[in-house]
């Protein structure tokens, strides 16, 4: 005759010790996932600094090159105008019976500014695609504020991306602690036994376990 306590003992401890095998596996799996997903958006994030200050460096670049353009133009157009000024009032000094020689000298230095002012406005302007520069230089020079407005718009996307991908990689990094904690509380819970110690270390484990579930499918970006 078999003892009804003993088998409800003897099926308790194999439903332990089938929830305690499980459980590892479920353990390896998620340690695995979890793992891999923390590499790839460590490497996702990497990527996306490194774009980042690139491409802050290039707007940065293009920046200073197109006041340095600007600020030549005009800082050199003011100079020609005061020249022109200058040689406006000699010829009118001479038109005034002042000084009748200063109007050759007068039209002379205002023909001069003129030329000056030629000049800046041509050495102001951006080269040409076909001139004697660089690509990329030219690229630069070349550069309107509308083509600094998108690359600073790329350069937010691709930091916010970054963040985002270090995220993830953080909530990978908490759920490989619960892993480790429900690796810690499976062991223990199968050299306890199966009684209520035992089943109380097994729940945790468990919890863990679900709690690194949750944190895997975040990190993975399965839910935003």
């Amino acid at each position: 005759m078999i003892d009804y306590d003993t088998l409800k003992e003897t099926r308790r401890g194999r439903r332990f010790d089938h929830l305690t095998a499980l459980l590892i596996g479920i353990v390896a799996v998620l340690a695995a996932s979890l793992a891999v997903i923390q590499q790839t958006q460590s490497l996702t994030q990497a990527r996306a600094q490194a774009q980042s200050r690139r491409l802050a460096s290039e707007l940065t670049s293009r920046i200073i090159a197109s006041g340095t353009l600007d600020d030549y133009g005009l800082v050199n157009s003011q100079r020609a105008v005061l020249v022109t000024i200058e040689g406006l009032a000699r010829s009118q000094a001479a038109l005034s019976g002042t000084d009748a020689a200063e109007g050759p000298i007068g039209q002379a230095v205002t023909n001069a500014g003129m030329r000056v002012q030629a000049m800046a406005e041509a050495m102001g302007v951006a080269p040409g695609r076909d001139g004697p520069l660089d690509p990329y230089a030219t690229m630069v020079l070349r550069s309107t504020l509308d083509d600094m407005r998108l690359l600073l718009a790329v350069q937010r996307a691709v930091t916010d991306a970054g963040d985002v991908a270090s995220s993830d990689g953080n909530e990978s990094v908490m759920g490989l602690s619960l892993v480790a904690l429900a690796g810690v509380f499976t062991g223990l819970a199968a050299v306890v036994g199966s009684g209520r110690t035992g089943r109380a270390l097994l729940l945790l484990a468990w919890t863990c376990a679900a709690g690194a579930s949750v944190l895997l499918v975040l990190s993975a970006g399965l839910v935003r």
